[in-house]
């Protein structure tokens, strides 16, 4: 739906080791939004946007992280829901990949 709008879309298969930084960088967007994206992003991409990373969820975080999202979300509770939060470094370690 985003590449018929017009919008760039990018869904690199590695993300670390400066990969995922240095598309950002060519792109030199503003912000940037992920959605249904299974890993973490490193801090290097996360510190490329000018106003940060969002992060799309499609259920209402903490409480219904199912990982159907909103689809799982309505067999177990009785609201749906979508969150956004701004993504910021992980206090984890990364590893290569």
């Amino acid at each position: 739906m985003a590449v018929q709008r017009g919008i760039r879309v990018e869904q690199p298969e590695k993300v670390k080791q400066g990969r995922l930084a240095a598309v950002a960088r060519i792109r030199a967007s503003d912000v940037a939004v992920v959605a249904a994206y299974g890993r973490i992003l490193p801090a290097d991409a996360l510190s490329v946007p000018l106003h940060g990373c969002l992060n799309v969820h499609a259920s209402l975080l903490p409480d219904l992280r199912v990982p159907l999202g909103a689809v799982g979300s309505r067999a177990t509770a009785p609201q749906t829901g979508v969150t956004i939060m701004q993504m910021a470094r992980a206090s984890i370690p990364e590893t290569s990949g």
